[in-house]
């Protein structure tokens, strides 16, 4: 996931960026796509806040396993 939120998901932003001409994107996400801007976001906000306009999540992933914190039930 961090690879994907780190690496992916600016690659797609900027892919998307550069052929449209548009300087910021709506996102939506759906599933692992809300993990991957919920990581990106935690990480890189600088980047993402100059690139996303909105962000949309939908199936928003609720159970992290297999890891030590996660969101509450």
């Amino acid at each position: 996931m961090t690879t994907m939120g780190t690496y992916d998901l600016p690659a797609e932003l900027d892919f998307v960026s550069n052929y449209t001409g548009f300087e910021k994107i709506a996102y939506i996400g759906h599933s692992q796509g809300t993990a991957q801007m919920y990581y990106g976001l935690a990480e890189l906000q600088d980047y993402y806040a100059s690139r996303v306009s909105v962000f949309v999540a939908l199936g928003s992933v609720t159970l992290l396993e297999n890891t030590t914190a996660g969101y509450l039930t």
